[in-house]
């Protein structure tokens, strides 16, 4: 009996042969990715499930989705972006918190030094100016202020708060540079809340595609999301790693009231 060309299309189609032909519209909708997508799909077929192993008895958390599973059960897969999305957030937010806080401690210290610093810096230009009318006169003790130093007093101070300005300079310096490369963290981590709340929100309204649409079509979509859920990777590994300059030390700094005892 000759066969017609429709002969056959009734029946049952092997699981083998209708997922090829999913494979196959899923490569045409992915384009230049899909062959990339096909070869880890395998991969991961070859490897088994990914997934890391809880305490026995507990479910395995996974880690990865194929792309036959993200098909099969997309809104698993977007909740499961989400969750991952909400965490990196929360750290994010954590660090700004913790990096915000220690930024403000420093930036008391700073004002300390630069306000010493220019303490010092003024009391020994008047101090200076002082001296020199007094020796020209001959006329003791000088006074600067509220304060009166004997020529002894006067003399050694002038002697001692060069010093302790050039002391500052550096220190002062460095608590800058402390406080610029943290500002540099702080405005990264800020972007990346930015930006991770940004893509929850596209993963929400790929939820209600999923829910509105459910066809082979919105893998295109949700490729999307993937590659940006996936370009937040490490980052925050990285980014704990971050930290800034250290402050240099304040060996031979006196502070100003002993100076002047």
């Amino acid at each position: 009996m000759v066969q017609g060309p429709f002969d056959g299309w009734n029946k049952p189609e092997s699981p083998d042969r209708r997922r090829f032909r999913v494979l196959l519209v899923i490569l045409v909708l992915l384009g230049g990715g899909g062959f990339i997508l096909y070869r880890s799909m395998r991969k991961n077929e070859s490897e088994g499930p990914k997934g890391t192993a809880g305490p026995a008895g507990a479910p395995v958390v996974k880690t990865e989705w194929t792309t036959d599973e993200i098909a099969s059960d997309p809104e698993g897969y977007l909740k499961w972006a989400d969750d991952n999305i909400a965490s990196q957030l929360r750290q994010r937010e954590e660090m700004l918190a913790g990096l915000s806080e220690r930024k403000g401690q420093l930036e008391t210290r700073r004002n300390q030094v630069a306000g010493e610093l220019s303490e010092i810096e003024t009391l020994h230009q008047r101090l200076e100016a002082a001296v020199r009318k007094a020796e020209a006169e001959d006329r003791w003790p000088v006074r600067v202020g509220t304060r009166t130093f004997e020529k002894d007093k006067a003399t050694a101070l002038l002697a001692q708060l060069p010093k302790q300005i050039e002391l500052r300079k550096p220190l002062a310096q460095d608590y800058e540079t402390a406080l610029n490369a943290m500002s540099e963290h702080q405005a990264k981590l800020q972007s990346d809340i930015v930006s991770l709340n940004l893509l929850r929100e596209k993963i929400a309204l790929d939820v209600e595609r999923v829910r509105l649409n459910r066809g082979v079509g919105e893998l295109t979509k949700l490729s999307r999301s993937s590659q940006e859920i996936s370009s937040f990777a490490g980052l925050v590994g990285s980014s704990a790693a971050e930290a800034p300059p250290a402050v240099g030390g304040t060996a031979g700094i006196q502070d100003l009231d002993s100076l002047l005892k």
